[in-house]
């Protein structure tokens, strides 16, 4: 059961979808890409962000992108590709959602950085309940108190596999994948994704000087709830660390969410796919210099 109220705080700002999404009471909805303005008139920089679902039981996941502004007013309506005509803000987030997922407020001078007339660009993943359902999302930020040239960057990447095959009926298949970091970088947050047959996930530095270290282990992952995982102190990944990621998946007849162990299973979008992502996030720890992986 959630909290009335938004898990930051009340938010400084409220960035609302212009028209609400129907989704359909059956069938299958493909991933659509929904455009919300922000109308910003000056620069921001946020410390804490949080995606609200209209309604939570037809969201399945949201990853945003924060995209310049090009003087026009943005077309609302959804669309089945991203808008490639227009550059991302490198290192600006809003915040995405899968299920379960709360607000994040960054660390002490910590924020991110949303310029002048961006706007947010979603992927919008909806699943059918059998019933038709109106949804209207929203984005809350808490505005930084600090001026801007004390603020440290967010920024973020992935380490993940979209070529994999599980065969059917294995109880215990493996998908690895590695990137190499290419600048100094300060790992801070860790959040692995997969669908209904993922087991585990285990995420490894491994240092230019060969040594090894694992930074986050989940023994046991529940696609019900996709956590954030935020290590005490950001960790230095030196240029030419690798970050390795691996994850078990059970395609087997035990796994009670399995919705179909006879199936050789391959990443794709819908829940009854899969997919291997290591999701994670960086901070540049000087405010006046920098580069953030994964930009």
């Amino acid at each position: 059961m959630f909290a009335e109220g938004w898990s930051i705080g009340e938010p400084d700002l409220i960035f609302t979808m212009v028209e609400p999404f129907e989704v359909p009471a059956d069938g299958t909805v493909p991933y659509l890409y929904i455009t919300t303005p922000t109308n910003l008139t000056d620069d921001i920089w946020i410390s804490a962000t949080e995606f609200r679902p209209g309604d939570r039981r037809v969201v399945h996941h949201v990853i945003p992108q924060v995209l310049e502004g090009n003087g026009q007013t943005p077309d609302p309506a959804p669309k089945l590709t991203r808008d490639r005509s227009r550059q991302r803000v490198p290192g600006a987030s809003v915040g995405g959602f899968v299920p379960n997922r709360l607000g994040r407020v960054y660390p002490e001078g910590v924020a991110s950085h949303i310029p002048v007339g961006a706007d947010i660009e979603a992927q919008m993943h909806y699943t059918s309940i059998g019933m038709p359902v109106r949804d209207v999302s929203s984005w809350g930020v808490v505005l930084a108190t600090q001026p801007p040239e004390s603020l440290r960057k967010t920024g973020g990447g992935q380490v993940a596999d979209r070529r994999f095959t599980i065969p059917p009926g294995d109880a215990n298949h493996e998908v690895r994948a590695v990137r190499t970091i290419k600048t100094d970088t300060y790992l801070a947050t860790m959040m692995p994704h997969m669908h209904v047959r993922g087991k585990d996930a285990k995420y490894t530095v491994r240092y230019p000087d060969g040594r090894e270290e694992v930074v986050l282990w989940v023994p046991s992952y529940d696609f019900n709830w996709q956590l954030r995982y935020e290590l005490e102190q950001p960790l230095l990944m030196p240029a030419g660390s690798e970050l390795e990621v691996v994850m078990h998946f059970d395609n087997s007849a035990n796994n009670r969410y399995n919705p179909d162990p006879s199936a050789e299973v391959r990443h794709g979008d819908q829940t009854w796919e899969e997919m291997m992502i290591g999701f994670y996030s960086t901070i540049q720890l000087e405010a006046s210099k920098a580069t953030t992986e994964g930009q």
